[in-house]
């Protein structure tokens, strides 16, 4: 089955776990840098500092991030409104035994019968 990606909803982008996971992806980084291993110029910092500009790095991260994301998609629906082809994917629909589901189990012929 061959699709074809032809508009991105900006909506879906913004209200969608994405915007949670960036977040998250924000506060590993702040804690990298501002408490697991910060610069040395960071070690006068207090703990109370250290959390704050942990939070304020995810949460700047996390817009920085969504935004670059919003207008990328912004500009995919804009090219593929112009004619330009959009993204093309080739997928196969797979059978319940090669997507991990439990084969169905069969009737015996004896209990068939005894029936």
């Amino acid at each position: 089955m061959k699709c074809e990606i032809k508009n991105v909803p900006l909506s879906s982008l913004v209200v969608s776990p994405l915007p949670l996971t960036l977040l998250i992806m924000g506060l590993v980084g702040g804690l990298l840098a501002f408490v697991i291993s910060p610069n040395e110029m960071l070690e006068p910092m207090t703990p109370y500092a250290r959390a704050t500009a942990t939070g304020v790095f995810a949460l700047v991260y996390m817009l920085l991030v969504l935004s670059v994301i919003v207008v990328s998609a912004f500009i995919y629906n804009t090219l593929s409104a112009l004619g330009l082809p959009g993204v093309r994917l080739n997928m196969e629909a797979l059978s319940d035994d090669a997507a991990g589901g439990e084969p169905e189990e069969e009737e015996d012929g004896d209990e068939a019968e005894a029936a």
